[in-house]
């Protein structure tokens, strides 16, 4: 059935699963969302191979296969230094340039609300000059 559904990523995993099953290790729900995960990583694996493929991108390279002679400005030490020191920093809530147009945005339909229809203009700011 999951070759007529067109499922091979289900098909390769049935019998990993059933066997997990028979053991008692999974019970019939477990087996069937993994048979459901395998397909679908499957299809997700493959749709990455083909947008990869159709970029026309040049094959992974790793550091140790970049060409230093190439480019005589940049330095191994400093490039490995950053590589292998670097640390990730997730950032929470907006950036300034988010907040600035969140608060324009909200000026904006306030005004819009509140001003009469012939008169729908923003307040001029002040612009000091020197």
């Amino acid at each position: 059935m999951l070759a007529d559904l067109r499922m091979p990523g289900a098909l390769e995993a049935l019998d990993a699963i059933l066997r997990d099953v028979d053991g008692g290790a999974l019970t019939a729900a477990d087996a069937i969302e993994q048979l459901l995960t395998a397909q679908i990583q499957l299809r997700n694996n493959r749709r990455l191979q083909a947008a990869m493929r159709s970029s026309r991108l040049p094959a992974g390279k790793q550091l140790h296969d970049f060409d230093f002679t190439f480019q005589p400005s940049l330095r191994r030490e400093q490039i490995d230094r950053l590589v292998h020191h670097c640390h990730l920093v997730t950032i929470r809530g907006n950036s300034y340039r988010m907040r600035q147009h969140t608060e324009l945005w909200q000026t904006l339909h306030a005004a819009h609300d509140d001003a009469p229809a012939a008169r729908r203009r923003l307040p001029r700011q002040d612009v000091a000059t020197s």
